[in-house]
C-alpha cells in the first residue's frame, strides 16, 4: 500500500511537473512572442522617427536653399533699372556667402547672367547652352513656379548636381518673367545621408526619382555601385516590386523580407519634391542588436524553472524600456544640460502654429561666450549653460517650453502676444542668469542678448518653422549689435526693411563709390571773435541715381563692419581737393576743409602716401586740410598715434580731435596727442545749457582754457540758438559750427552763398 501510495504519489507529481513544464513552455513560448512583437514595434517606432528626421533635414536643406534664392528673387524684383555689372556683381557677392556651385539669372528672353565662384562671370548665355536638366526647371519657373531638378553629372564640376529655379517678378514691368537658378553639389544630401544614427555596416539609405533611379545613397550604398532599386541587395523580386509600387505612387510603406538568413526591412518614405522617396534597408539584428539577444536569451530560457523564466522575461522587458527610454532622451534630449533639443523644440512649435495659438519665440544667446571657454575652462562653461536651463526651466509656464540647440544658443516659446510682458519676463531671466559667479577671486559679467518673433502671423504659412526660425536669427543678429545687458530686439515690418536696406547698401555700395553717388556737402564753421567764415567740415551724403538719399547714420556703421569706410574716407578727401581746385580756379582764396578719417585708415601703411598723392593730384597746399580722428584711436597706442600724427603734420595737414565729450574723453589722452584742434561734441553742449549745467559749463571751460594753454584750437558742434553761441563765446571758444548758421548743404550751394558773393560772415 506504501508502494502504491508512493507511486500514485510519484505519478502525481510527475504529472504536475509534466503540466508545470507545459505551462512553462506554453508561457514561454506566449512570453517570446510577446517579446518579439514588442521588440518589432519598438524598433518600427525608432525607425520612424529616425527616418523621418533624415527625411525632415533633406527637406530642409532643400526648403532652406529655395529660401535662400526666394530672398535674392525679392532683392532683384525691385532691381528694374539695375545694370549688367550691378547684376553680376550681386550674383558674384551672393554666390561667394553660400554654398552654390554656380549661379545664372535669365531674363525674359532667355539670356543669361552666369557666375561660379572661382571663374570670371559669363555675362551673355542662352538657355539652351546649358544641361537639359537645368533647362526643364527653368522652363518651369518661367511659368511662375519654382522647382528643383533630378539628380545628374555636370561636366563642368565633374560631379553630380542638383539645380534648383524660381521666378523673379519686376516690379511695375509687364514684359514677361525672370528667372534665378542655383546649382548644387549632391554631396550636401549624401552628408545627411552619412550622419549617423540608423544605419549598422551593412545598412543601404538611398534617394530615388519614381522611376526607381537612385539620386544620391549613403556610404554603403555607394560601394555597393547600387544604381537602381533592383540593385539592392539579392532580396526576391517580390519585395523589390513592392518597394517600386511604393516609389511610383509616393507612399510610404514598411516591408519586410527575409534575406541570407535574417529578417530584413525596407522604410519608403515620400517627399515633398519631383516624387522622390527616401529608402532605408537593413537587417532587423543590424538595427538593435543587445534588443535582439535579450529575446533569444528569453526562448531559450522559456524551458528553464519558471521563476528563472519570469526573471528573464522581466529583464527582457525592462531592457527594452530601458532602450526605449534611451532612444528617446537620443531623439529628443540634448545630451549635455538634459534641456529639450532642436528636433524637439521645432516638433511641438509646429503643433503650437497648427493650433493657431499666440505666441512668441525667443532665440537668447550669451555675449563672448567663447571667451568663457576660454577664460574659465569648459567645466565652467557647461556649469554655467547648465545654470540657464535651470533659470529659464524656472521661468516658464504650464504649455511654455525651450530648448539649448548648440553652444550657448537657448529657444524659449512663451504663451504671450504682449513685447512689455515679454521683455520683463526674458529680463528676469537674463538677471537671474547674471548672478550666477564663474569664479570667487575674478568676478566676470555674464550679459546675454536676444531676438523674438511673434508666431501668430506665420502659422498659416507652409514654411511656417523655417520663416520663423529665419526671422527669429534675423532679430538675434540685431541684438547683438547693441553693446550692453539684455538687448532684446522684435522682429517686425522696420527690422526687416532694415535688413533689406542693409542688404541694398552692401550690394551697391561699389558701384555707388564708381558712379559717384557719394555726394560732398559742407557744413561751416565761423570764427567766434570776427564772426567770419572759418572752414568747413565736409559730411558724405549718398544720393542713389533714382534720387533717393541714404543717410549716414544708416550706411557708415556697415562701412566701418566691413571695411569699406577706409575707401570712402580717402574718397571725400579727394572731393575736398577737387572742390578746393576749383575755388582756386575761380580766383576765390581757399579755406580749410575738414575730413573724418577712420581708425582703420589712419593705421594703414600706405595711409600717409595715398593722402600726399591725393594732394600733389590738385595742386593742393596741405594746410588747408584738417584731419579729424576719433579719441578711441589714443586707446593703449598712444606713442603710435603720435608718431603717425607727427608724420602728417610735419607734411602740413593739420589734426583735429572729433567728438571729444561725446563717451569716455580723457584730459590725459588730451595732453598726451600733438593735436592742432579740439571740436567738443553737441552733447557736451547741450549739458552745459541746461539750467542745472553749471558743472558741465565749468567742465567745459577748464577744457577750452587748457586747450588755449597747449596751443589747441577749440571747435564746439551742435549750435542751434543764439544763447548757445553766446556761452561759448563767453567760455573762450575758438570757433563755431551747427544748425545756428547752416546745416550741411551741398558743395555748390556752399560755393554760391559762401564763396562766390564772398558772404564770409555769418
Amino acid at each position: 500500500m506504501d508502494e502504491n501510495r508512493l507511486r500514485k504519489g510519484l505519478k502525481n507529481v510527475t504529472k504536475f511537473f509534466a503540466i508545470i513544464s507545459a505551462l512553462i513552455f506554453v508561457f514561454g513560448i506566449f512570453a517570446s512572442i510577446s517579446l518579439d512583437k514588442i521588440f518589432k514595434q519598438t524598433i518600427y517606432k525608432q525607425l520612424d522617427n529616425q527616418i523621418q528626421e533624415y527625411k525632415n533635414n533633406i527637406e530642409n536643406r532643400i526648403d532652406s536653399e529655395f529660401q535662400i534664392l526666394h530672398t535674392l528673387a525679392s532683392f532683384l524684383e525691385f532691381s528694374e533699372n539695375i545694370t549688367v555689372e550691378e547684376l553680376s556683381n550681386g550674383l558674384y557677392k551672393s554666390n561667394s556667402q553660400t554654398n552654390f556651385l554656380r549661379m545664372i539669372y535669365f531674363d525674359e528672353k532667355e539670356n543669361g547672367i552666369k557666375v561660379i565662384m572661382g571663374q570670371n562671370v559669363e555675362k551673355s548665355i542662352k538657355l539652351s547652352d546649358i544641361d537639359k536638366n537645368a533647362q526643364d526647371v527653368v522652363r518651369l519657373a518661367y511659368n511662375n513656379e519654382k522647382a528643383i531638378s533630378d539628380v545628374y553629372y555636370d561636366e563642368t564640376f565633374k560631379k553630380d548636381v542638383i539645380t534648383y529655379a524660381v521666378p523673379v517678378k519686376i516690379k511695375n514691368k509687364k514684359d514677361g518673367m525672370r528667372v534665378l537658378t542655383a546649382t548644387e553639389s549632391v554631396e550636401r544630401i549624401v552628408e545627411i545621408m552619412n550622419s549617423g544614427g540608423v544605419l549598422r555596416e551593412q545598412g543601404i539609405m538611398v534617394l530615388v526619382n519614381d522611376y526607381g533611379k537612385v539620386l544620391a545613397g549613403s556610404e554603403n550604398a555607394t560601394t555597393n555601385n547600387i544604381k537602381y532599386i533592383n540593385d539592392l541587395g539579392n532580396m526576391s523580386q517580390e519585395a523589390k516590386s513592392k518597394i517600386m509600387s511604393c516609389v511610383e505612387s509616393s507612399r510610404k510603406d514598411l516591408i519586410t523580407f527575409n534575406m541570407s538568413g535574417y529578417e530584413w526591412y525596407a522604410k519608403i518614405e515620400p517627399l515633398r519634391y519631383r516624387n522622390w522617396s527616401l529608402i532605408v534597408m537593413d537587417s532587423v539584428t543590424g538595427i538593435n542588436d543587445p534588443i535582439y539577444n535579450n529575446i533569444l536569451m528569453s526562448r531559450i530560457t522559456s524551458i528553464v524553472p519558471l521563476i528563472l523564466a519570469i526573471i528573464c522575461i522581466i529583464y527582457g522587458y525592462k531592457q527594452v524600456r530601458k532602450n526605449n527610454f534611451e532612444l528617446l532622451k537620443l531623439a529628443y534630449y540634448d545630451s549635455l544640460t538634459g534641456a529639450y533639443n532642436m528636433e524637439k523644440f521645432n516638433r511641438l512649435l509646429e503643433n503650437i502654429c497648427k493650433e493657431k495659438k499666440e505666441g512668441v519665440v525667443i532665440a537668447l544667446n550669451v555675449r563672448q561666450f567663447k571667451f568663457i571657454n576660454e577664460i574659465f575652462g569648459v567645466e565652467q562653461a557647461n556649469r554655467l549653460l547648465h545654470h540657464i536651463k535651470s533659470v529659464i526651466n524656472e521661468n516658464i509656464s504650464t504649455g511654455e517650453f525651450f530648448c539649448r540647440d548648440s553652444a550657448d544658443a537657448f529657444y524659449i516659446f512663451m504663451m504671450s502676444n504682449d513685447k512689455d510682458t515679454v521683455y520683463e519676463r526674458v529680463s528676469n531671466i537674463v538677471n537671474e542668469i547674471g548672478d550666477m559667479v564663474l569664479n570667487q577671486n575674478q568676478k566676470y559679467p555674464i550679459m546675454l542678448y536676444s531676438g523674438a518673433v511673434f508666431t501668430l502671423e506665420y502659422v498659416n504659412n507652409r514654411n511656417a518653422i523655417t520663416e520663423i526660425m529665419t526671422r527669429v536669427m534675423f532679430a538675434l543678429n540685431r541684438a547683438r549689435t547693441i553693446a550692453k545687458n539684455n538687448s532684446m530686439v522684435f522682429y517686425d515690418l522696420e527690422l526687416h526693411a532694415t535688413e533689406r536696406l542693409h542688404n541694398y547698401i552692401e550690394s551697391h555700395m561699389e558701384q555707388a563709390l564708381k558712379n559717384g553717388e557719394f555726394k560732398l556737402y559742407l557744413q561751416p564753421q565761423f570764427d567766434l571773435k570776427t564772426g567770419k567764415l572759418h572752414g568747413a567740415e565736409a559730411l558724405v551724403r549718398w544720393i542713389t541715381d533714382e534720387g533717393k538719399m541714404i543717410f549716414p547714420d544708416q550706411f557708415i556703421p556697415l562701412f566701418e563692419e566691413n571695411g569699406f569706410c577706409t575707401r570712402l574716407d580717402l574718397y571725400m578727401v579727394e572731393k575736398a581737393c577737387m572742390q578746393l581746385r576749383e575755388w582756386i580756379n575761380m580766383g576765390h582764396d581757399p579755406i580749410t576743409i575738414s575730413v573724418n578719417q577712420s581708425k582703420l585708415l589712419f593705421y594703414e601703411e600706405s595711409y600717409v602716401h595715398q593722402l600726399c598723392s591725393i594732394t600733389r593730384k590738385y595742386g593742393i597746399d596741405e594746410k588747408y586740410i584738417t584731419l579729424e580722428i576719433l579719441e578711441g584711436l589714443a586707446l593703449n597706442n598712444t606713442s603710435q598715434l603720435n608718431m603717425r600724427i607727427n608724420e602728417l603734420k610735419q607734411i602740413g595737414f593739420k589734426i583735429s580731435m572729433d567728438d571729444f565729450g561725446s563717451g569716455y574723453s580723457s584730459l590725459n589722452t588730451l595732453g598726451n596727442l600733438d593735436i592742432d584742434e579740439l571740436k567738443l561734441d553737441r552733447a557736451f553742449l547741450l549739458a552745459a545749457s541746461k539750467e542745472n549745467g553749471y558743472r558741465q559749463r565749468l567742465i567745459m571751460g577748464q577744457i577750452i582754457l587748457l586747450s588755449k594753454k597747449m596751443n589747441i584750437q577749440t571747435v564746439t558742434e551742435g549750435i542751434e540758438t543764439k544763447e548757445n553761441e553766446q556761452m561759448i563765446k563767453n567760455l573762450g571758444c575758438d570757433y563755431g559750427q551747427g544748425y545756428y548758421y547752416s546745416p550741411p548743404i551741398s558743395a555748390n550751394e556752399f560755393t554760391e552763398k559762401y564763396i562766390k558773393s564772398g558772404e564770409k560772415s555769418k
